[in-house]
């Protein structure tokens, strides 16, 4: 962890880069202008005042809530349904009114899940349809593909699960499962999945089934990793994470830049980080394909020709 933040975050991500990955509305304004797909925003909610006057009737029926700076997946609140009296449906089933919804939005704005503790905005998101070839490997809530890139070259991948654990959330601190990705091919590899406890162990299985994690082909691989290095080569982050989301009519779409990426990623890959940092170092990268190039021969399995 140390290594990753004096080496890699200080010596190559800006200040400036770092402003753009960790504000959401930010980063959402770089990429459209760079035409790389993202997901919708409904509205933004600034402050409390514009939370007190803002028309709940007019949103969909099903959509996402999430801080403008939020760290580790806090904060964020995915609604499926509303129910008769009003209440809004989460993934799991369970309901809340919208007096406790805007008590949580308030919390949102004071900055209790941002960088720092300090004030925040609100995002109303659509919520993404799930590509329907994730649907046997999680539980009510749309998995994320995470690629790490340093100097543009994809460096690891993997997809995070959501389980009944994680209340449909892709998030491993919640429960979630992970599996590992090959960079050359876009296939799933080992899988882990972390209890609330913060205790990580090896799985096969989706729980409760026979269905394996490993041998998913991920879609619009080469899709995903083109946006990924342009993603961010426009930010200006030399080591950063992208994440995304697959919707089955809009295909990825680039949900949030993550400026200091955690390090499980090392365990659904089995590999460490620091070699394959070392190899990419003093490469000269000339293109963003030859960035992918240099990824999928550098660090994946079989390569395709």
């Amino acid at each position: 962890m140390n290594e990753r933040n004096l080496f890699y975050i200080r010596r190559y991500d800006s200040r400036s880069a770092k402003l753009i990955a960790d504000d959401k509305i930010i980063t959402k304004k770089v990429l459209g202008k760079a035409r790389i797909p993202t997901t919708r925003m409904i509205a933004i909610i600034k402050d409390k005042d514009v939370l007190e006057q803002f028309d709940f009737d007019a949103l969909p029926k099903s959509f996402v809530v999430k801080p403008a700076n939020g760290v580790a997946g806090g904060g964020i609140e995915i609604f499926y349904n509303r129910d008769k009296e009003g209440h809004f449906i989460r993934g799991n089933g369970t309901k809340i009114s919208l007096p406790l919804l805007k008590l949580h939005m308030r919390n949102i704005l004071d900055g209790k899940f941002s960088h720092k503790y300090k004030q925040d905005q609100i995002i109303l998101e659509d919520r993404v349809i799930s590509y329907k070839g994730f649907r046997p490997y999680t539980h009510k809530g749309t998995p994320d593909v995470r690629v790490l890139l340093f100097r543009k070259v994809p460096i690891m991948a993997m997809i995070r699960w959501p389980t009944a654990d994680s209340n449909g959330k892709a998030n491993l601190s919640e429960g979630a499962a992970a599996s590992g990705i090959d960079i050359a091919t876009g296939v799933t590899t080992n899988s882990i999945k972390e209890s609330k406890n913060g205790r990580i162990k090896f799985i096969e299985y989706v729980e409760g089934t026979q269905t394996r994690y490993s041998g998913v082909r991920i879609p619009y691989w080469d899709v995903i990793l083109k946006n990924a290095v342009k993603s961010s080569d426009i930010a200006g982050l030399g080591y950063c994470a992208v994440d995304f989301l697959v919707d089955e009519h809009l295909g990825p779409l680039v949900v949030e830049l993550n400026a200091r990426p955690g390090l499980r990623i090392q365990l659904v890959n089995e590999d460490g980080l620091r070699w394959r940092l070392k190899q990419v170092k003093n490469i000269k990268v000339k293109s963003d394909a030859h960035a992918i190039r240099l990824g999928k021969d550098l660090f994946g399995g079989e390569v395709e020709e």
